[in-house]
């Protein structure tokens, strides 16, 4: 979820604390690699498969908290995932030795990696020249 701009850091914090109340530990499954077009580049990710109804109710939890500490709720629906990269385009790909034909057949292969779920993370976004970097700003164990 992203909260946007927002000077209120002790709120955002203690959203997360109370959305892990009661959200015990999960396993995800990373899934298939895709991506789509959009208008500064190509944004790549993979999906998250697993125990989808923690997670699930971990966002939830989640949107219930952000909102009681004034934040608005996030209007799209969640789609279980992890992002990659954003505007990411065919040059850079070629940088690592992969052109097309390579990041296309990416999106046919199982990524088959799994991953236990024991925290939840609220990251600052920063622009740093052509990207962004994250800064991790509070940590809650669930």
């Amino acid at each position: 979820h992203c909260i946007g701009e927002s000077g209120d850091l002790s709120g955002a914090a203690k959203a997360v604390e109370e959305a892990v109340r009661g959200i015990r530990p999960f396993e995800l499954h990373l899934g298939r690699i895709s991506g789509f077009p959009r208008k500064e580049g190509y944004t790549a990710y993979v999906q998250a498969l697993g125990q989808l109804e923690e997670l699930n109710a971990l966002y939830e939890s989640l949107q219930a908290a952000l909102q009681e500490q004034g934040f608005p709720r996030e209007q799209r629906a969640f789609v279980p995932h992890i992002t990659l990269g954003r505007g990411v385009g065919l040059e850079e790909a070629a940088l690592t030795g992969l052109g097309a034909a390579d990041l296309a057949a990416l999106g046919e292969v199982p990524a088959n990696a799994s991953m236990q779920v024991q925290e939840i993370t609220l990251f600052e976004s920063q622009r740093q020249g052509r990207g962004m970097v994250y800064l991790p700003l509070h940590r809650a164990r669930i």
